[in-house]
């Protein structure tokens, strides 16, 4: 998909079929919510990337934010947690043939917990944001940012989650 951007119209997106399509400025959103379904759907139904997605919104649950939390804010971490974590743990057990030192259930666990984590310092981080402009939604931006902030705190970041793992050092 190819994408560009003019200020007048919107953005133009032109699909691998050469359809192109303008989306105006106030459906960036619709952008991002359609692209977190096609990521999930790409690794098929019910697997890793559905059960990653479905702990990142107990997350949001958890902490009533609900909508507050925009589609890109959504597809940052969901396309983080699965390529920077999930998956790759997954993908080692499946090519050294031998168990992953963490359990499913405790690995979702620890998914869930640093969404709050996160979530919770991006609220922190969009309400200062928020004085200045009218958006309180929570944005890819405050994400990134707390994440960063937070990186210390984070089940999934610790040194020891990977030691665990014995990976060859590079």
């Amino acid at each position: 998909m190819q994408e560009r951007l003019s200020s007048e119209e919107g953005l133009t997106v032109q699909e691998p079929s050469g359809e192109a399509t303008v989306v105006a400025p106030e459906r960036f959103p619709d952008i991002y919510r359609i692209h977190e379904e096609r990521y999930a759907h790409g690794y098929g139904e019910g697997g890793v990337v559905s059960a990653v997605r479905e702990r990142i919104e107990e997350g949001i649950g958890q902490l009533e934010l609900g909508d507050r939390v925009r589609p890109d804010a959504r597809l940052f971490l969901l396309a983080n947690f699965c390529e920077m974590i999930v998956l790759p743990i997954e993908r080692l057990g499946s090519t050294t043939g031998s168990a992953i030192p963490i359990e499913e259930d405790e690995l979702f666990r620890r998914v869930t917990y640093d969404t709050i984590t996160i979530l919770s310092r991006a609220a922190e981080i969009n309400r200062g944001r928020a004085r200045r402009s009218e958006d309180d939604r929570i944005s890819g931006h405050d994400v990134l940012d707390a994440t960063s902030q937070k990186w210390d705190d984070l089940m999934l970041a610790s040194r020891g989650f990977w030691l665990a793992f014995h990976l060859p050092t590079l």
